[in-house]
Order: structure tokens, then sequence, then C-alpha cells
């Protein structure tokens, strides 16, 4: 059993050993794994882009063929934001909790699968429900993309970095307008 010296002397030493986050982020440099983790997540926040601002595109079809009244279209054009706070609340917590990654790639499957989904809805209801569920992904994935990457970013060039992610949405909003 070691004696009260010992031990300090012990705790001593491991932290001596210990490093900060940030100088353990910027000793490992910026690589490869940097530039296809901005592909990634920027390909992700694109992805949340095209999911919130489709509906724009879509109302005008959308009233003719499900015979929207004017409540119907703004309750269509919420509907996705509202799925977003929850989502936000859900995901972010289990973001935290168990890890972001893991949490990211279940709120992009949940995204895509419901957005699909809805495309396929033949009532107004249907088309509701889903694209709230689609809300839901997106209200994950835009705050753990975010996160996400930023960890992974040396601190002298975090916000740089950052405003290229942003670019992505723009690219987002581009794939939306030139498939209109």
């Amino acid at each position: 059993m070691p004696t009260e010296n010992e031990d300090l002397d012990l705790r001593q030493e491991n932290d001596e050993d210990r490093v900060d986050y940030e100088d353990a982020i910027e000793a490992t440099g910026y690589g490869r794994f940097h530039y296809l983790l901005l592909l990634i997540c920027g390909w992700a926040n694109a992805a949340d882009a095209v999911e919130i601002i489709c509906v724009s595109f879509l109302l005008p079809s959308a009233e003719c063929d499900l015979n929207l009244s004017s409540q119907d279209k703004g309750w269509l054009s919420a509907i996705v934001f509202v799925g977003m706070m929850v989502g936000g609340y859900l995901w972010g917590s289990l973001g935290d909790a168990l890890g972001r990654r893991g949490v990211l790639m279940a709120a992009m499957f949940v995204n895509a699968l419901f957005g699909a989904i809805s495309s396929l809805s033949q009532d107004f209801g249907t088309f509701l429900t889903f694209r709230f569920l689609s809300g839901v992904g997106v209200g994950g994935s835009i705050p753990v993309v975010w996160s996400y990457f930023a960890e992974f970013q040396p601190k002298r060039i975090r916000g740089n970095l950052l405003s290229c992610l942003a670019a992505f949405w723009m690219l987002g909003n581009m794939v939306v307008a030139g498939t209109n």
C-alpha cells in the first residue's frame, strides 16, 4: 500500500503527462483527414439546406396536388421547423451523451428516410407527418455536424474552417434552385 507521499508523487507524475485538448489537436497537424471531414460534414450541411429550402419550391405543386388551403401551406412551411425544435433537443442531448459521430449518422438517416417517404405521400396529413419527422432528423444533424466538425479543428484556424463548412449550405441552396 503506497504511503501518502508516494500517492502524491504518482499524481504529480500523471499530471505532467497530461496534454491540453487544444495542444493535442494542434500537435496532430492538419491533413487529409481534415479535408475529408470538411467534405463529409459539408455535404451533410448541404443536405440539411436542401431539406429546409425545398418546401418553398414544393408549395406550388403541393398546393395543386393536395388541394392546400392557405392555412395548410402555412403548416407545411412551419412543420419542418417544429420537427427541428424537437430534434435539436433530442439529438443534441444524445450527441453529448453517446458521442456525436453515431448520433450524426442516425440523425442524417432519419432525415433521409422520412424525406424520401414524404415524397411518396398522397395526402396532406401523411405528407405533414413525414415532413415533421424529417425535420426531427434535420434538427439533430445541424447542431451536431457543427460541433463534431469543430472538435477536430485547430484553434488558430477553426473560425475559417467553420466558414468553409457554412459555404456548403449555399451549395445545398443552389442544388434546390437548380433542380426546380
